[in-house]
């Protein structure tokens, strides 16, 4: 286990990780592009069966062809990089060993964005037979993704932050 956090910390790691973090970023916007309307996924709130049968229908059999492919390619590799990206900087930033636990929260985001890809690429493939019921718990899936992210997020920030006012602290200390 030791072998893998040090990877996860090290800093070209880290760095790969920003990279091809930044680069899918990009391919996903591009295919947000093609598509002509946002990705479901994106959809602050979550989203109803009406909201995606539009959306589907603007993206046409194409587009739906695409997202369904991003979702179990490009989509299914983004979740390992930005969640090691995510884990190696709560361990890095962690200013006492108690708050290295914080790395765990990442993998939560990583598990529910899995999951959410599996139901999109169903959901895209099964148009226009898709039911009000796996269109729900799809949606739910994406609440759930995006209140981890937004937990992660905190706690990176509570490093950061707490990792600045301990440098400040021993900066002044040393005054």
């Amino acid at each position: 286990m030791g072998g893998i956090i040090k990877f996860i910390e090290d800093r070209r790691v880290l760095m790969a990780c920003t990279i091809l973090s930044v680069v899918l970023i990009m391919a996903f916007q591009e295919l947000t592009q093609r598509l002509g309307g946002p990705m479901f996924d994106t959809l602050q709130g979550g989203y109803d069966l009406m909201t995606l049968r539009e959306l589907m229908l603007v993206y046409g059999a194409d587009g739906r062809a695409s997202y369904a492919l991003a979702s179990i390619t490009l989509d299914a590799v983004f979740p390992f990089v930005y969640g090691t990206l995510a884990i190696g900087l709560l361990l890095r930033l962690a200013a006492f060993p108690i708050l290295r636990w914080l790395a765990i929260l990442p993998v939560f985001v990583m598990a529910f964005d899995l999951a959410e890809n599996v139901q999109l690429y169903f959901l895209l493939s099964g148009f226009p037979e898709i039911t009000e019921a796996a269109v729900s718990a799809a949606s739910e899936t994406t609440q759930m993704k995006s209140l981890a992210v937004l937990v992660a997020l905190l706690a990176l920030a509570f490093q950061l932050s707490l990792r600045l006012v301990l440098v400040i602290y021993q900066q002044v200390s040393r005054s």
